[in-house]
């Protein structure tokens, strides 16, 4: 027998011969890491599902644009001539700083210079078209107690004007003309910029009716679910009761789910318009990613045992024929 085809047959089907007798076990242990932290996990999905839902829009802004604009149709928004939209913008974005100023005056916050007295109270016009004024001030008896117009605007010609029209009432404008345009003692500059409205009334109106894609990446947000998994992995580890190796595995079976179930959740809310379905849709992804990931492993396991029995045959048959 030639002692040097030996070993190099020896030498040849090593590194694959080798039995792996834990890889069984590192399937279970994933296996159940996963299913303890499921419910968990899940949870963390449906709460950023909701949690997006609740910040998406800006209230006040949502609210300018439905009284400005009641007939305003989001699925035609890209069919409005641009007249129509600069309309629709202009108006939205004037109800939009009435609307701020009040809030802020009757929540105790200090407006440029005005600042309600105990028992007053700051009042929007009830009529879009009111003439001279677009806020009072009331007392608690609910009497006038001075009356303001509120200008979002960049210009100071406009400004100019009402306050030539208007002498005895004080005019509230933006920080365009309040700062640089119009020196007189009745400008009051509350440290709004029209920009900025501006901004937030288009943002907005582009929220109300935004395409599939734009909608779902308002929505999907893994963030949470990812800062979960990170936290309690990494407890594990620290307190002694996961080994890191494994702890790293588990964390990274874990963020792949909650990116499967929080993108799948993102686009049944966005396609259905309704939160408990994504929600839902996204638990029921998670799990069907759990039963898809086992059955891989253990498909994974056989095959890689097929392997390894077939290169002990054939290592047995080269070493039989060696001798022979």
């Amino acid at each position: 027998m030639d002692v040097r085809y030996l070993r190099a047959l020896a030498s040849r089907y090593r590194a694959h011969a080798s039995d792996d007798p834990d890889a069984l076990d590192r399937i279970v242990r994933r296996h159940h890491g996963l299913r303890r932290t499921r419910l968990m996990d899940l949870a963390a999905v449906a709460a950023s599902l909701a949690y997006m839902d609740r910040e998406a829009l800006d209230g006040l802004a949502v609210q300018a644009i439905r009284d400005t604009n009641p007939s305003f149709d989001p699925d035609a928004l890209h069919s409005y001539s641009e007249a129509q939209w600069l309309g629709m913008l202009n108006a939205a974005k004037g109800k939009y700083f009435e609307y701020l100023v009040v809030d802020r005056l009757n929540a105790g916050e200090t407006v440029g210079d005005l600042q309600l007295l105990p028992g007053q109270q700051a009042v929007v016009a009830e009529s879009m078209n009111q003439a001279g004024w677009d806020v009072r001030i009331v007392d608690a008896d609910g009497r006038t107690v001075e009356f303001l117009q509120m200008k979002a605007t960049t210009s100071a010609g406009y400004v100019k004007e009402a306050l030539d029209r208007y002498p005895d009432i004080r005019i509230v404008a933006t920080d365009e003309v309040a700062d640089h345009a119009v020196s007189d003692t009745r400008l009051v500059d509350v440290d709004m910029s029209e920009a900025d409205l501006r901004t937030t009334i288009s943002d907005t109106y582009a929220q109300l009716a935004p395409g599939t894609l734009d909608q779902f990446w308002q929505v999907f947000n893994p963030l949470i679910p990812l800062l979960v998994i990170a936290g309690t992995q990494g407890y594990g580890v620290l307190v002694g009761r996961q080994r890191f190796d494994d702890a790293v595995a588990i964390a990274s079976e874990r963020a792949a789910r909650g990116l499967v179930a929080s993108s799948t959740g993102a686009l049944v809310k966005v396609m259905a318009d309704s939160l408990l379905l994504g929600a839902s849709a996204g638990v029921v992804a998670g799990m069907f990613f759990d039963r898809a990931r086992n059955t891989q492993a253990m498909r994974e396991l056989v095959r890689h045992s097929t392997q390894r029995q077939g290169t002990r045959s054939a290592y047995l048959l080269g070493w039989a024929e060696a001798r022979s």
